[in-house]
């Protein structure tokens, strides 16, 4: 299994929140979503909730305009958000990071409203101000902004379990290092240490005066005897 840093869930987490922010510029741009029959099938006119349309009454698809344009809003300000927690221009807090998760699941939770209440309003408005209306694909690009959301909110909770799990490490390695030590302590006290052998001392100057040099020097019994007949006369 690939081990993602705390660094690299920042990245990934950073490049779904663009993706999601590009998605929701590119439903804006394209304004085909729905396609309305009028009155027969040659009478087809597109709409699409970011722009105003003269077709519903005043009001009823405002309120779907306003909640895309909040969802708009704030995955903006989320982009920028994760931008400066990147950049370390937030402290890498777990505070911060659930602010993120939260951020971002409110705005796809927003968005599964706006589009809800939308398809709500096409049905009401059936067969009242149009004969039947067909879903296109470019509606697919708010889906895909939806799940681009809740991906980003998933890889801000990973990054703080991430983070979790890095700031557990140092406290484990010490104690290792604190237990080895204290075995290596423990088994040098019972360790025999062998001394170096004493070289030989050195040759003396005063020399021993061996056993014959002794004996000699003890006076032999006629010697004593000359002496005291010397003495004598």
């Amino acid at each position: 299994m690939m081990h993602l840093t705390s660094r690299n869930l920042q990245a990934i987490n950073l490049f779904i929140s663009s993706c999601s922010l590009v998605f929701l510029a590119l439903g804006i741009l394209v304004d085909d979503w729905v396609r309305l029959n009028i009155e027969t099938g040659k009478n087809v006119k597109i709409h699409s909730p970011w722009k105003y349309s003269t077709i519903w009454p005043k009001g009823d698809m405002e309120v779907v305009r306003i909640l895309l344009l909040v969802v708009l809003s704030l995955s903006y300000f989320y982009n920028c958000y994760l931008g400066m927690e990147y950049t370390y221009m937030f402290p890498q807090t777990a505070c911060v990071i659930f602010t993120a998760a939260f951020l971002t699941c409110f705005t796809g939770i927003l968005l599964i409203s706006a589009l809800i209440l939308y398809h709500i309003r096409l049905r009401q408005g059936k067969s009242v101000y149009y004969l039947n209306y067909h879903l296109t694909w470019n509606i697919s690009t708010a889906y895909i902004s939806i799940f681009f959301h809740f991906a980003s909110g998933f890889f801000s909770l990973l990054e703080y379990q991430r983070r979790a799990t890095d700031s557990s490490l140092p406290s484990e390695t010490e104690t290792a290092s604190q237990g080895s030590d204290f075995r290596m302590q423990s088994g040098s006290s019972i360790q025999v240490i062998s001394l170096p052998e004493t070289p030989p001392p050195p040759p003396s100057i005063v020399r021993v005066r061996s056993q014959e040099s002794r004996n000699s020097d003890i006076p032999k019994p006629t010697q004593i005897q000359k002496r005291r007949v010397t003495w004598a006369l």
